[in-house]
């Protein structure tokens, strides 16, 4: 392998980037792989990957995106903010570069993936493929969910690229402290100075032209290169590259993206698995997959023109927890699966993993509302679940939710002990028929699998701001003590309960700090300090059955089962 040591690429702007790149021993022009990432291209992390790469003959580009790293203009970093620019004209510099052939890949996670979709729409005809995981494909839904927005992720990555993550602000445990801040507009305070992204994101209305600029799949059409998306149940990418991965495979700007696309998802969080457990629980080896090698049958495929036999397998790969095994699905739900309606049941009483709160395939007769009382100042604790935060203090993955389901303001349904597997594959939703005395508030919900030790460990989660239930981008608030249907949308799984399980939905209206607290006064939510308690019912009768909603297979693992080794 041989190395070209800092070489400064130059933008249009005159901005100056810090790129290495590797190149195999031997004689060239190669296909190129480009990775630009805001975390130091020199990092042992980045590190790692021109070896493998070069290796199988592909060159490799290794930038430092604007302002970090060597490539820094003076400028504080604003994320994402100069990608599509700036990632446009490295390719067209890579392009007339001698070492490369003119066929370009990209490669990376969390930023670097969003950093490449950027990129995507219109790209020079020379990105001929991706590797985007754990990312977004449109920064607004990726950082807000039913218009809560993601306060974990936000201040924090906020916070740590601004290099106020230190010792003398308090470490982790200082920024930690920050999530209970009011006005949650000066959380980001730091030696008098704000976070100018992190007010952007506050601060800026949905409907504003300045979210445009970072929605990559805002027009598929413009998007001609195939991608490969893989990512974590246990992150919050899935629901949203789920929902891209089906929009290129309809509406891409070339036959290649819309029948060459792939999907796949594994039993980690953001981090991709490096042991067979994640959280709690542990899914075995048969989770444990070789991705680089499978990444190089993508590159070698799009690249080299190899035959790889990548081309000819179902464009989706998904592991089935519970059953933990891997399978492949030609779309998304599962072309075998039904909708079904797991209707919530109770006398009135839900509260906690004590209450009397039930789940059936069933609709429920004439059955009195459960209540709750939500405050802001007491929000449910986040244990667990789908995000990617600081893991350190707040891991991710399937954890025992006991502690969650013993307060008073979570509301527990469940199905008795399963008698027969029940698999599931396909988004998750749940129609929520609520009132509130508050007149705008939060609604959460969350899947849990209960293990044959009463074990509830969480699997999938959601929440709707009661005034974005009919749009984000225009909200309106609701008249305390209406009833409304909510739709709670929660992230996408294959998974199999299995018998002698139990299948449970919590409800109720925080889950914090993974959300940002609704403060139930229908004032701005980041700029005031005022809260309200907000006394919510959950109704299930009549012509407001709640429900949670599953797409059940019928055929089960009659489906193609992929054993690992044909992975790798």
């Amino acid at each position: 392998m041989k190395l070209i040591s800092d070489v400064q690429v130059v933008m249009r702007d005159g901005a100056k980037l810090a790129t290495d790149v590797y190149t195999p021993d031997g004689q060239g022009p190669f296909p190129t792989i480009l990775i630009r990432t805001p975390y130091n291209r020199t990092s042992a992390r980045c590190q790692r990957k021109p070896g493998i790469y070069t290796a199988a003959g592909f060159a490799v580009a290794l930038q430092d995106v604007r302002n970090t790293g060597g490539s820094l203009t003076g400028q504080p970093f604003y994320p994402y903010r100069a990608e599509h620019n700036d990632g446009h004209d490295t390719i067209r510099w890579l392009e007339k570069q001698p070492f490369c052939n003119g066929r370009i890949g990209t490669h990376g996670g969390s930023y670097l993936a969003h950093a490449q979709w950027l990129v995507a729409p219109d790209a020079p005809a020379s990105l001929q493929c991706m590797v985007a995981y754990v990312g977004p494909q449109n920064f607004h839904q990726g950082y807000f969910t039913g218009g809560a927005l993601h306060l974990c992720i936000t201040l924090g990555y906020g916070l740590v690229m601004a290099g106020a993550v230190t010792a003398a602000t308090g470490g982790w445990p200082g920024m930690h402290k920050r999530f209970w801040h009011l006005p949650l507009c000066d959380a980001d305070l730091v030696d008098g100075k704000h976070n100018p992204w992190f007010r952007d994101i506050l601060l800026t209305p949905t409907a504003d032209p300045f979210w445009k600029q970072f929605d990559a799949v805002a027009e598929p059409a413009k998007i001609k290169a195939p991608v490969l998306q893989m990512n974590g149940w246990f992150d919050f990418y899935p629901m949203p590259s789920l929902r891209t991965f089906e929009l290129l495979r309809h509406q891409g700007g070339s036959a290649a993206v819309r029948q060459g696309s792939k999907y796949l998802a594994g039993a980690w969080s953001h981090d991709r698995n490096s042991t067979s457990r994640c959280g709690d629980l542990d899914f075995g080896t048969n989770v444990l997959l070789d991705l680089y090698t499978y990444e190089l049958r993508w590159f070698q495929y799009w690249l080299m023109d190899r035959p790889t036999g990548i081309d000819a397998e179902p464009p989706l790969r998904l592991f089935t927890m519970g059953a933990n095994t891997w399978q492949d699905f030609t779309a998304w739900p599962a072309p075998d699966a039904e909708l079904r309606p797991l209707y919530l049941h109770s006398r009135g009483r839900a509260n906690t993993l004590a209450g009397d709160g039930a789940l059936s395939w069933e609709k429920p007769g004439s059955e009195p509302a459960d209540t709750y009382r939500y405050d802001p100042l007491d929000p449910v604790p986040m244990i667990g679940g789908n995000h990617s935060c600081d893991y350190q203090q707040m891991p991710a993955g399937p954890l025992d939710q006991t502690a969650v389901e013993q307060r008073a303001d979570v509301l527990v349904y469940s199905t008795p002990r399963l008698q027969a597997p029940v698999e599931i594959a396909g988004p998750i939703q749940v129609c929520l028929y609520a009132t509130s005395s508050a007149p705008d508030t939060d609604f959460t919900a969350k899947l849990v699998d209960v293990q044959p030790d009463g074990r509830p460990i969480n699997l999938s989660e959601g929440i709707i701001r009661a005034s974005c239930r009919e749009s984000v981008a225009n909200p309106s608030l609701i008249q305390p003590g209406k009833t409304y249907r909510y739709t709670i949308e929660l992230v996408d799984l294959s998974h199999v309960f299995l018998a002698g399980h139990a299948i449970r939905l919590e409800i109720s209206s925080s889950n914090f700090p993974k959300y940002a607290r609704n403060l139930n006064t229908g004032q701005n939510n980041y700029t005031t300090t005022a809260t309200q308690v907000a006394e919510q019912q959950v109704c299930h009768s009549g012509g407001c059955a709640s429900a949670l909603l599953l797409w059940v297979r019928q055929a089960g693992l009659q489906y193609t089962v992929t054993r690992r080794a044909e992975l790798e």
